[in-house]
């Protein structure tokens, strides 16, 4: 198994890339933007594990949940898959002057030693734990290990999962069984238009989503494609149990109960000792 495996559900390489900013007024309002979709993160991690102080974040993007808690913590670090999300964190970082933040770029299911940090909170948002089995048999599997591996006994982790209950179930509706939308971004987004194309593999639970993005100057990006494994709160809780114990599932940052058929399924969990 090797990394090039990640390309076809690496679906946000280049999104972030030099050229799509054409000035630095726009880079800095695209960064605001994304600082600002943190927030509800930040308060949750901030209530939740307010005595963490050194903390990792697996597939962490663009770094934004990073750059957001950068006041809050003494050491954190992240690591991504995608050499232009990375790119784009460390000129942030860089231009900030942030020196408690270091991001490189890695594997989760092949972690360098750079990601063995004993930390005491790991992190895995934005559905990213739905990649792994999608990836390669037992990719869940691997992935809960690592980010167990990067944490001290005792340490906890914060995951969130995408379910997409609408789309499976329209694509269940349809004679195709595909879904296909649109949806227009904002401002600062340095894409105009999103079109999306499901299909539901019920064989396996994994949710195909080919995404076309067209920019504002005209450009068309239909190069991207993830697949993601959807797991029952069941699934998660067997997958995880062998590594962590007192698992708790929300279906929000705001700490509100999850129940099967939410949009969202947001966990926490302490590693074993």
């Amino acid at each position: 198994m090797t990394s090039t495996l990640h390309s076809q559900t690496n679906p946000y390489e280049g999104v972030e890339s030099p050229e799509n900013f054409p000035n630095q007024e726009a880079e800095d309002t695209y960064r605001k933007a994304v600082l600002d979709k943190s927030l509800q993160q930040l308060a949750f991690i901030r209530e939740h594990f307010s005595q963490a102080q050194n903390l990792i974040e697996a597939c962490c993007g663009n770094g934004r949940l990073l750059m957001a808690l950068a006041q809050h913590v003494r050491v954190a670090k992240g690591f991504d898959l995608s050499n232009s999300r990375i790119n784009f964190a460390n000129k942030w970082i860089s231009d900030w002057g942030i020196d408690n933040i270091t991001i490189w770029q890695d594997d989760i299911l092949m972690p360098s030693d750079n990601a063995k940090v004993d930390a005491d909170l790991a992190l895995c948002i934005t559905g990213s734990f739905g990649y792994f089995d999608a990836i390669t048999a037992n990719g869940g599997e691997l992935a809960a290990l690592n980010l167990a591996r990067m944490l001290r006994p005792g340490g906890s982790l914060v995951m969130e999962l995408y379910q997409h209950p609408n789309e499976i179930q329209a694509c269940k509706a349809n004679a195709d069984g595909h879904l296909r939308t649109w949806s227009r971004l904002s401002e600062s987004d340095p894409f105009a238009l999103y079109l999306s194309d499901y299909h539901f593999v019920e064989a396996t639970d994994i949710l195909e989503h080919k995404k076309i993005f067209i920019a504002k100057r005209g450009d068309i990006d239909d190069t991207r494609q993830e697949m993601l494994r959807i797991y029952s709160k069941q699934e998660l809780m067997n997958l995880l149990s062998v590594h962590f114990e007192k698992l708790c599932f929300y279906k929000n940052w705001q700490s509100e109960p999850y129940a099967e058929g939410d949009e969202y399924m947001i966990l926490t969990a302490t590693r074993k000792s």
